[in-house]
């Protein structure tokens, strides 16, 4: 597979420090270990690490944290309908569980999410009702992502979506296993 990317963006808080050459390239760097709860879910920062969630200055998520941030807040009710949202590096969150983005059908993701061509690694808590990167959507669109990992529920299971509605999924791929009792 190969991502047609006319760019990379790097905030400049977190681009790698040693190199005084202008010219040399920058790669996403990872967050620090993001906070854990007590049951094993990654704990949610404040916000996005920057943009305004338009198409020229989308929310940027670049660590664990605020792709929890994201599950913390559509699951509480804002959709992010007509925003747009993209990943700024690939998450490797395999020990510890995610909450899905949408867990409910009355809280649906409806944004525009760009993996920019990232991948996320998670895991999902076995004894959810619904597991996946994102649970349910409605009226979104989601594209140039990778997912892997392990995703387990006792009724829906997915890989990027465990039930998309109105939904685009584009140029994207999962290599993960799933069981749940309707996969």
């Amino acid at each position: 597979l190969s991502w047609e990317i006319s760019g990379e963006y790097t905030p400049a808080s977190r681009r790698p420090t040693g190199g005084n050459d202008p010219q040399e390239p920058t790669e996403p760097a990872f967050e620090e270990e993001p906070a854990y709860s007590p049951d094993g879910y990654i704990t949610a920062s404040d916000g996005f690490s920057a943009g305004s969630g338009t198409a020229s200055d989308p929310y940027i998520i670049a660590g664990a944290s605020e792709l929890a941030y994201l599950a913390s807040a559509v699951n509480g009710g804002n959709s992010f309908a007509g925003s747009y949202i993209r990943l700024a590096c690939d998450l490797d969150i395999t020990d510890k569980f995610l909450t899905p983005i949408g867990s409910s059908p009355s809280t649906p993701f409806s944004a525009s999410f760009s993996g920019d061509g990232h991948s996320i690694a998670y895991c999902s808590d076995p004894d959810a009702d619904v597991s996946a990167l994102f649970g349910y959507t409605d009226g979104a669109k989601i594209s140039l992502l990778g997912v892997r990992g392990f995703s387990a529920a006792k009724n829906l299971a997915g890989g990027i979506c465990a039930v998309a509605e109105n939904t685009r999924i584009e140029n994207c791929y999962a290599d993960i296993y799933t069981k749940a009792a309707m996969a």
